[in-house]
């Protein structure tokens, strides 16, 4: 190995170890803006054959205002909102807000019933109905728009 190849080989393992030690480490469980008050979210499963899981936060103060149902794209599911602390904000603020995983993703099984349109409705009209969800903002990124706009 000549000289100029060392010192080349020498300049590359220098640059490699100045970028693994400026690259920032693994994300946070939990989002860095989200400094609030302590907020316990809840957990559990709608009932009938198609079991929803979902997350829920309750209004810190008792207001009244809009409920607030998340659903999710492709890539992510309930926690996503939970880890953002969307939902402990929203309860903050005064808002009920429920976080549901749809069939197939996070800790909701896959269901036949989301193959068609109407039964995707058919589901969304239950998970509501379990949940006692009423005055709702239906928030639906992405892949949950097959979802919410026959809805």
């Amino acid at each position: 190995m000549s000289r100029y190849q060392a010192a080349l080989l020498g300049l590359g393992l220098l640059l490699v170890f100045l970028l693994y030690m400026g690259l920032p480490g693994p994300p946070e469980q939990t989002s860095r803006l989200w400094r609030g008050p302590n907020v316990t979210v809840l957990t559990g499963l709608t009932r009938g054959n198609s079991r929803i899981f979902y997350r829920e936060v309750l209004p810190i103060q008792q207001a009244r205002r809009a409920e607030v149902v998340f659903l999710h794209g492709k890539a992510f599911n309930s926690h996503t909102w939970e880890q953002l602390g969307t939902l402990q904000l929203l309860s903050e603020r005064g808002y009920r807000a429920v976080a549901i995983d749809l069939p197939g993703f996070g800790n909701s099984a896959p269901s036949e019933e989301v193959s068609t349109e109407a039964g995707r409705v058919e589901l969304l009209e239950r998970v509501f109905q379990d949940l006692q969800v009423q005055n709702t903002v239906l928030v639906s990124p992405s892949l949950s728009g097959s979802y919410a706009l026959p809805f």
